[in-house]
């Protein structure tokens, strides 16, 4: 089991469910489309929909329909930070 994490489909930074069953998948730790490699998208998705760079909608259904394309689509797009005006 030390191989695995129990991995949120749509992760729960960008809305996913924590404990419905169809949200949750068994994911290989350390391959070339680990759960390593997709905490890194999680974590880039959740910045972007922070920014309004890409909706909400838009960052749920590309993770869970091929988290390994949205990588590919987002792992090098620079997250624009919000001015906080006074």
């Amino acid at each position: 089991m030390a191989e695995y994490e129990l991995d949120h489909i749509i992760p729960l930074a960008i809305g996913g469910h924590p404990r419905k069953l169809t949200n949750l998948q068994l994911q290989l730790w350390d391959e070339e489309n680990g759960a390593k490699r997709k905490d890194r998208i999680e974590v880039k998705l959740q910045r972007l929909v922070c920014t309004d760079q890409v909706s909400l909608g838009d960052a749920q259904r590309e993770i869970a329909d091929n988290w390994p394309a949205a990588y590919h689509k987002y792992a090098r797009v620079k997250c624009n930070r919000r001015r906080v005006e006074e």
